[in-house]
């Protein structure tokens, strides 16, 4: 489904992809996708008249400065499908915020509204990492982050839109993002087209007899050779958040290749990563 959400800072950011690299450690957890931001959602929806969504969130940003929230600690999913996120504080200014971009993304939305985001219903969050029906992979995670202090503050300062063009929940990436109050936010990672030195062809995914999984990346370097690139489950996390787009997307993209390594990568996605 399309999520409108928000994205964290860029410190936070980076450090919930640390967090989440490591957690995928457990091969169990690494093989479970997740989507490449670290973010907390506002609304799904199957999908939305797209000039209209972002004539609507453009004049929002504009009306709205950004703001400090905080959050309480972690938040745990239960169930068949087990997962952890970070709990932010659902105070009136979060809500009041929340209520706002949920009003006009409803007017622009087409198909199934998810009511867990509804502003009657909706308990702010932003994941860490899924980790599945694995009661002894989620004990685990639970563990690792134990330790961890998760009363953070931290200014949001955007709002932005994740396209999944396959309506799968597997195929997002970065397709609107907003400036509250024009502020600036930081860039898109990693190299302009003009910087890449290769051409990606595909990304496959293996699975091994002991049920591990890997992926591996084929690669046409410019000045000629091939490339097979293998990337375990952090080294996945880290190039889809800097990307900024799923893997699904990887295919025919343009990339940067040094000293055998797949350093950064140009996602090959239906619309330009928006910055």
């Amino acid at each position: 489904m399309q999520s409108v959400c928000s994205l964290l800072p860029d410190q936070y950011f980076r450090k919930v992809v640390d967090l989440r690299a490591a957690l995928c450690e457990d091969l169990a957890v690494g093989a479970i996708y997740d989507p490449p931001f670290v973010h907390f959602t506002l609304q799904l929806a199957a999908e939305y008249d797209w000039p209209e969504l972002a004539a609507g969130l453009a004049q929002f940003a504009k009306r709205n400065q950004p703001f400090e929230i905080r959050t309480i600690g972690l938040l745990a999913f239960t169930g068949t499908s087990t997962g952890i996120a970070i709990a932010p504080c659902k105070d009136p200014q979060l809500a009041d915020f929340h209520a706002g971009v949920w009003g006009i993304a409803s007017r622009c939305a087409q198909g199934r509204v998810d009511e867990f985001y509804h502003p009657d219903n909706w308990v702010p969050h932003v994941t860490i990492k899924r980790c599945g029906p694995t009661e002894q992979s989620f004990g685990k995670a639970m563990a690792s982050l134990a330790k961890e202090d998760f009363k953070w503050t931290m200014t949001v300062d955007n709002v932005s839109v994740q396209h999944d063009p396959g309506q799968n929940s597997l195929t997002h990436y970065q397709r609107l993002r907003f400036p509250l109050g024009g502020s600036s936010g930081p860039p898109v990672d990693g190299p302009p087209p003009s910087e890449t030195n290769a051409m990606m062809r595909e990304v496959l995914e293996e699975t091994a007899p002991d049920g591990t999984t890997a992926w591996v990346a084929k690669v046409t370097r410019d000045a000629g050779g091939e490339l097979e690139a293998r990337w375990s489950g952090p080294e996945v996390v880290r190039i889809m958040a800097a990307a900024k787009s799923s893997m699904v997307h990887f295919r025919d993209a343009r990339c940067r290749v040094e000293e055998e390594r797949v350093v950064s990568v140009v996602p090959n996605t239906p619309f330009s990563i928006a910055g």
